[in-house]
């Protein structure tokens, strides 16, 4: 299934499974935390042998970093791939210091 725009070769549902495995880690963490008996715990990926929900979340999230990037490293080369994704990590970050210095947190 991919997204609407035919330029664009991303798959909806990795995104989709992402957020599912973001939301699996916060269940974990709220639960623990809240009720600390672990109740919604039983039935996610916590301690799954070796792997969790976050690591499904960094594998997956590499599996569409090379998606989106291998494309763009034969294309464009590397250094010009480089650039890009060293420029949009900046934009993430800023936008992460703003939003925690706009909560006061």
């Amino acid at each position: 299934m991919l997204t609407s725009s035919p330029s664009q070769s991303r798959l909806a549902a990795l995104d989709c499974l992402r957020g599912l495995m973001l939301a699996i880690v916060l269940a974990d963490h709220i639960d623990f935390m809240a009720l600390n008996s672990g109740t919604i715990r039983h039935w996610t990926l916590l301690g799954l042998g070796f792997s969790d929900a976050a690591n499904v979340f960094v594998f997956l999230s590499g599996f569409v970093f090379g998606l989106a990037y291998g494309k763009r490293i034969q294309r464009e080369g590397r250094w010009s791939s480089l650039k890009h994704g060293l420029f949009r990590t900046l934009q993430i970050y800023i936008g992460f210091i703003v939003c925690v210095s706009a909560s006061g947190c």
